[in-house]
C-alpha cells in the first residue's frame, strides 16, 4: 500500500494502550482463576504461574499497572487541555451514554432492540436484525 501514512497516536498514546493490554491480560489471566480456585483448569493456570501466591502477587502487580496507567491517562489528557490541543469531541455526549445503556440491556435481553442514534455496523439498517453471516 503506497501513499500518505497518519499518526493516529503518539508515543505516549501507544505506551499507554500497551500498558492498558497487559494489565487487563494479566488481572485476566490471574484473576479468573482465583475466582474459580477449585476446580482443575484454575489450578494448572496457577502451577503455571508457580502456584497460588505468586499468582496473587502477580494480580496485585497487574492491578498497580492498571492504576497507573489510569493515572498517566488522566495526567496527560490534563497536560493536552493546558496546551489547548484537548478536543472536547473525543468525550461521550449524554446520548451516547444512554445508547450504551439501551445496548446493554438488549444484550443480556432486558430490551427488544436498541434505540440507538445511529445504525451499528453489525445491524441491517433495513430490518434492524443482526445482519447475516456471509459465507
Amino acid at each position: 500500500m503506497s501513499g500518505r501514512r497518519y499518526q493516529r497516536w503518539d508515543r505516549s498514546q501507544i505506551r499507554q494502550h500497551q500498558l492498558l493490554v497487559t494489565s487487563v491480560l494479566l488481572l485476566g489471566l490471574t484473576g479468573v482463576p482465583q475466582r474459580y480456585a477449585d476446580t482443575k483448569p484454575a489450578q494448572i493456570v496457577a502451577s503455571l504461574f508457580g502456584g497460588a501466591q505468586t499468582m496473587v502477587a502477580i494480580h496485585r502487580v497487574g492491578g498497580i499497572m492498571l492504576l497507573v496507567c489510569m493515572l498517566w491517562h488522566a495526567s496527560y489528557l490534563i497536560g493536552r487541555y493546558r496546551q489547548g490541543t484537548f478536543r472536547p469531541s473525543t468525550l461521550p455526549r449524554l446520548r451516547d451514554l444512554t445508547d450504551a445503556w439501551h445496548l446493554a440491556l438488549y444484550l443480556v435481553g432486558l430490551r427488544p432492540s436498541p434505540t440507538t442514534s445511529a445504525t451499528p455496523s453489525w445491524r441491517s439498517s433495513t430490518t434492524g436484525r443482526p445482519r447475516a453471516a456471509v459465507a
